[in-house]
């Protein structure tokens, strides 16, 4: 689990931890929570550790596959193309993978240098989840 903060998957703005200062939020202990915000656009993540906020403040939804189920950004999928592609490949494990500048979006990275920058959610079906 990696603890490096992402920006905002809102508006792209600065996030920070509660120790970055959220005013009252700090000032609560009781609660047992860490905490994970945007001083952008006002986000909030809590959790009951620090790695798990900021894990969940980094996972980016990026479609439901052919069967209705959330993919996230690092999920496990398998990819079977439609249409012409079709006739020239079966079907691969791949992992969902979110590009970052100069080219925002989500790709699938696969085996034997698989890389496919753009599908359609019915070409997906999750097979791990990277997260909860």
């Amino acid at each position: 689990m990696s603890t490096e903060l992402l920006p905002c998957p809102c508006c792209n703005g600065k996030a920070e931890t509660s120790d970055g200062g959220f005013g009252p939020i700090d000032a609560m202990p009781m609660f047992n929570l860490f905490f994970v915000g945007c001083t952008d656009c006002g986000l909030l993540v809590a959790a009951k550790t620090l790695e798990q906020a900021i894990a969940a403040c980094n996972r980016r939804f990026v479609c439901l596959d052919k069967n209705g189920k959330k993919v996230f950004a690092g999920d496990k999928v398998k990819y079977t193309p439609q249409g012409q592609a079709r006739q020239h490949m079966e079907s691969y494990r791949c992992n969902v993978t979110e590009f970052r500048a100069p080219c925002y979006g989500y790709g699938l990275c696969g085996e034997n240098d698989f890389t496919c920058c753009s599908f359609y959610s019915s070409e997906i079906e999750l097979i791990e989840s990277d997260g909860e």
